[in-house]
């Protein structure tokens, strides 16, 4: 008797279709695995930044000389101060201000804080998640009790109108 042949017989082996079925699972789940690295599919998505101003924040220096207004320290003369909310969970920007009406001209001149603080000059302000913080605008012209309508302009380019009266 051939022992090579007896024990090929007496072997078993799975059916063809059992074995499709778990070559196919096996394949998706190894395909799941991999988007979820590379693509993060079950990963948390950000809310865009999503900016509003505080009415009530609005506040102006001029006495002449940099002062502190409100929250925000070192306030260059003829600056308004302006906080800017985020209720998004992504960061958002302030990238300029200007007149929507009158002759003053506005230009952001600074950013500080949300919590307050020292002015800083920047070109731009960001604004956290979640957060806030201060944009510091230049008017060129400033007379007391003259009522301003301004705005700035968020980094992704929707503007955001406010208006105040010059104390």
């Amino acid at each position: 008797m051939n022992f090579e042949k007896v024990h090929r017989k007496n072997r078993k082996a799975i059916s063809p279709v059992l074995a499709t079925v778990i070559l196919i699972a096996i394949t998706l789940i190894a395909a799941v695995a991999i988007a979820t690295f590379v693509f993060g599919i079950f990963g948390t998505s950000a809310s865009p930044a999503t900016l509003s101003i505080n009415p009530s924040s609005l506040n102006c220096n001029n006495s002449g000389a940099a002062a502190a207004v409100g929250a925000v320290t070192a306030v260059p003369s003829h600056d308004c101060i302006v906080l800017v909310g985020n209720t998004g969970t992504a960061g958002g920007s302030i990238n300029g201000a200007g007149p929507s009406s009158g002759a003053v001209v506005f230009s952001l001149d600074g950013c500080a804080p949300g919590g307050g603080g020292a002015y800083g000059a920047a070109a731009s302000c960001s604004i956290p998640s979640n957060g806030n913080a201060y944009a510091v605008v230049h008017l060129s012209a400033y007379t007391s009790g003259t009522t301003v309508t301004a705005f700035v302009t968020q980094g992704n380019g929707p503007q955001l109108t406010f208006t105040l009266v010059l104390p």
